[in-house]
């Protein structure tokens, strides 16, 4: 009959060199021991590629084992792999570990490393997806969150100084678009059914946009836009977007708002599917 102890030798270097009975009872967090096997299996997965146990990362480390623990409650001990797939756990381990403090970006790695334990979700899992969370900033999460919210696609405008004989323009705004300053969640009465939403919208930063069309989540287009002009309508309000239209006026050119949209990649939205709840 397998047992904890059982499980745990079966581990990798960590677990070898340490003893993979004593980590586990010095470091596995509650949720993960009151999980049984299952939180045995998880334990050994995710403390393979772990070699440095200073104080600050296991209190780090206690979190992400509490989210992954909370991800796979409800799944059977079957569902889980026998084998972690070292080559998403261990890069994913060793990114969280050395990435900034972020309940954003540790629930992507919770979510990364939680669904390739996950039997029926490891053949989607896509290895650049490590790299892909390395790579973003907490505000790029949030954004990423809004287009899962928001079928996969948000208006964006650039604006345009263009002369009177229109032979050329100067490109002055470049995208301008809104997104929620965080994503909150609630539940329904019975606690059952999690429900996200935008907090109040603010001016996006381009640099998010160019970010996720870096990585290969984003494809922006000023050629496709929304055909319901009301979208645009809050980014035309905006003080940023006023002030460039009378700085256009005063220098004697043609203010020429250009509509566009910023959707997500079939890239993107794999990333979605495996790394947002």
């Amino acid at each position: 009959m397998t047992d904890i102890s059982t499980i745990l030798n079966s581990g990798g270097t960590v677990l070898a060199a340490y003893g993979a009975k004593k980590l586990y009872d010095d470091f596995a967090s509650p949720s993960i021991k009151a999980a049984g096997l299952l939180g045995a299996k998880i334990f050994r997965a995710i403390t393979i590629s772990v070699d440095v146990w200073a104080d600050k990362r296991i209190d780090k480390l206690t979190a992400l084992q509490n989210d992954i623990v909370n991800n796979l409650k409800d799944f059977d001990k079957e569902d889980i792999v026998e084998i972690a797939p070292d080559y998403i756990v261990a890069p994913a381990i060793n990114a969280y570990m050395h990435s900034m403090s972020s309940n954003e970006l540790r629930s992507m790695y919770a979510n990364l490393i939680s669904k390739s334990l996950l039997k029926d979700q490891l053949p989607s899992i896509h290895p650049s997806m490590t790299f892909i969370i390395q790579n973003l900033a907490p505000i790029d999460c949030v954004l990423l969150n809004y287009l899962a919210l928001n079928n996969h696609s948000i208006p964006l405008m650039e604006t345009h100084w263009e002369t009177d004989n229109q032979n050329g323009y100067i490109k002055s705004l470049n995208h301008l678009f809104l997104q929620p300053t965080a994503i909150d969640t609630d539940s329904n009465n019975d606690e059952s059914i999690v429900i996200k939403k935008a907090s109040q919208l603010q001016l996006g930063l381009p640099s998010t946009i160019d970010n996720l069309m870096r990585l290969g989540l984003l494809e922006v287009s000023y050629i496709e836009y929304f055909s319901n002009e009301e979208l645009y309508k809050p980014i035309k309000v905006l003080p940023v977007y006023i002030e460039d239209e009378q700085k256009c006026l005063q220098a004697k050119r043609i203010f020429t708002p250009t509509p566009g949209i910023a959707k997500l990649t079939s890239l993107g939205k794999d990333f979605i599917d495996i790394c947002i709840d």
